[in-house]
């Protein structure tokens, strides 16, 4: 007959403390409230291990090195969360005999999810001094001045004549150091571009001959001049090339201290709660290097993969981890995803608490899910059937009504196939399986009905999306070339930093998500770093406004004295251009419209224009708006 048991459910109350090994995991999980400790980052398990490794029973220990319950001091209570022997004639769980005892029922005892179901970490932001309040307050937090003074060095210090990589570069002859106040200024509005005003290039943000006179944008003009501006992002740079300290064969090298930084003070500030969410996101970039990947199910299918770990309702990262190659590996049993896994919820000192981790198939493993267990992670996620240690007759299992399922069980493992529009197989390492809920499923008629959901399921589906919250949140524009990866990761990090202290907004402002948007946080964010700098430098304009084609004066043509035989008429070449953009496989010589070379230009607009017998290009430039037509 299976057992009713109750599910790990949130509740507030005192940070526990970080924990260290496997037997402080054991002593302390539940009663520890100290937060003064560092957490070892080592995998709580000796390479000296035996084929043990993998075994659910923990070396014996005595009463004093296990878990108290908070609520009960019953011997049931006191019971090792990972002591799963259980008794009778079910096996041990080990490697070698996992494929053995699988079976319908769930027999687990309830003091194995002991450490799940009172998870009492407050979680939350902290660390936060009383005095911050504005948006640009939360973002110092992590960009505080030593970010800014190391950012505004290293930039000073690439422009230097001995560290270009261009000698003759037109922004390295006329560049001048920056400061504090002009780097932000650059960056505010580099993220104004990047986030809330797209345009094709970074040079149309600064154009003025009235092409688009509805794009216009007199502001970034007025902060700064588009050469200075280009010059910083040429020579952008966060490490100094000639440290000998710096680790080059790290293929992140320059951008490494600054995405080790942010991580740090993102755990710094805030506590994430129970339910986590893994996945991986795809930086784009195309650019030539080693790193970069091609997913061919992503959206954006080239570019550097990263792995988050967020938090599953508001997707603050908690931890990250760029793709650069084989990484390092702590238990060879889990292949190089499980220990993707492994080092990441270690390193984010997630480890021994009761968190649950969310994950998709792309990191399943039974083996996987063994391992985080014994370290007092929860898993639940989807699994590939052609996984080692799946039950055959789950895999093989025919549903064929909605919402049924079925499932099998070894010790605290579950693994489940429940039938959608097809079937979809889970693993989960602390749920119990015969617990149902409803969910509403659109059939082919439009109707909604209600199926029945397993509790297993709708966990998965509730607690996901977290990824992919922060990953739409913090998008790249794609449409604008970036010349160098780095600047790229530059970008993608800031961005995440300031998706983190929206998060923290929020957290100090109860009631305030529903009011306030991501898109106009970081409108206020951009506008704040540019604050009240100005540049010095002279703007010229080298262009009229177009509407003066419209207006009454002298427009008469003439033969310029500097005309050359290079020039082109702009009427033609704007024609050209288009049915090129329009029709980009047909070739040079067989667009219609030809470039036409003219020495004539018209005396108040100061454009060249062909006067050729036929030609309608004059009266089509001082009379319609759009004269390509």
């Amino acid at each position: 007959m299976k057992r009713a048991l109750e599910q790990p459910a949130l509740s507030s109350g005192k940070r526990q403390q970080r924990l260290f090994s496997r037997n402080d995991v054991l002593q302390q999980i539940i009663d520890s409230e100290s937060d003064e400790r560092e957490f070892n980052q080592e995998y709580p398990f000796s390479e000296e291990s035996s084929e043990s490794d993998l075994d659910l029973n923990l070396d014996e220990t005595d009463d004093s090195s296990r878990p108290i319950s908070r609520s009960s001091s019953t011997d049931e209570s006191r019971s090792r969360p990972d002591d799963l022997d259980g008794g009778g004639d079910r096996p041990r769980l080990t490697e070698e005999n996992l494929d053995l005892g699988w079976a319908e029922t769930f027999t687990e005892p309830a003091s194995s999810f002991t450490v799940f179901r009172q998870f009492s970490r407050r979680n939350g932001s902290v660390n936060i001094p009383e005095e911050v309040t504005e948006g640009i307050q939360f973002l110092s937090l992590f960009t505080d001045d030593e970010f800014w003074n190391n950012l505004v060095a290293m930039t000073n210090l690439r422009a230097r004549p001995a560290n270009r990589s261009n000698q003759n570069s037109y922004y390295a002859k006329s560049f001048t150091d920056t400061n504090t106040d002009e780097m932000k200024a650059f960056v505010g509005i580099r993220y104004y571009m990047e986030y809330i005003c797209v345009k094709l290039s970074y040079r149309d943000y600064w154009s003025s001959d009235g092409v688009d006179f509805l794009g216009f944008t007199p502001g970034f003009r007025a902060v700064m001049t588009r050469d200075r501006f280009l010059a910083l992002w040429t020579f952008l740079h966060l490490v100094d090339e000639e440290d000998d300290s710096l680790d080059k064969t790290d293929k992140l090298y320059k951008v490494r201290p600054m995405m080790e930084d942010f991580l740090i003070k993102f755990r710094h500030y805030y506590i994430p709660s129970q339910h986590l969410s893994l996945d991986e996101k795809m930086i784009p970039t195309k650019n030539r290097l080693s790193i970069k990947q091609y997913i061919k199910s992503k959206p954006t299918k080239w570019g550097i993969k990263s792995f988050l770990l967020c938090e599953a309702e508001t997707g603050y990262i908690v931890n990250a981890e760029n793709y650069t190659g084989a990484g390092e590996i702590i238990n060879s049993k889990l292949g190089a995803t499980g220990n993707v896994v492994i080092r990441l919820v270690l390193s984010a000192n997630v480890g021994g608490k009761g968190h649950i981790l969310v994950m998709d198939r792309y990191y399943n493993s039974i083996l996987l899910a063994i391992e985080l267990f014994k370290i007092h992670i929860g898993v639940v996620r989807t699994i590939m059937s052609d996984r080692k240690h799946v039950p055959t007759e789950v895999k093989l299992k025919k549903l064929a009504q909605r919402g049924s399922s079925y499932f099998q069980s070894h010790k605290n493992i579950t693994c489940m196939v429940w039938q959608d529009r097809k079937p979809i197989l889970f693993i989960s390492n602390y749920h119990q399986p015969d617990i149902n809920t409803e969910a509403d499923r659109r059939k082919k008629d439009s109707t909604v009905e209600k199926i029945d959901m397993p509790l297993l399921v709708k966990d998965y589906d509730s607690y996901m999306g977290g990824c992919d919250r922060n990953d739409q949140m913090t998008r790249l524009n794609r449409s604008r070339r970036h010349y160098r990866w780095p600047r790229r990761l530059f970008v993608k990090f800031f961005m995440w930093a300031c998706y983190n202290s929206f998060v923290l907004f929020i957290s100090k402002r109860p009631g305030a998500s529903s009011k306030v948007y991501f898109t106009r946080y970081i409108q206020d964010l951009c506008i704040s770093l540019v604050g009240t700098f100005r540049s010095t430098a002279r703007l010229s304009i080298h262009h009229k406004p177009r509407d003066i084609r419209f207006t009454q004066g002298n427009h008469f043509p003439f033969e310029s004295p500097n005309a050359s035989s290079d020039n082109t008429c702009v009427v033609c070449s704007e024609k050209h251009n288009r049915f090129k953009r329009s029709n980009p496989d047909i070739q040079h010589k067989d667009n219609p419209h030809k470039l036409v070379k003219t020495t004539v230009m018209c005396a108040l607009c100061k454009k060249y224009l062909c006067v050729k017998r036929a030609s309608q290009c004059w009266s089509n430039w001082h009379t319609k708006a759009e004269y390509w037509r």
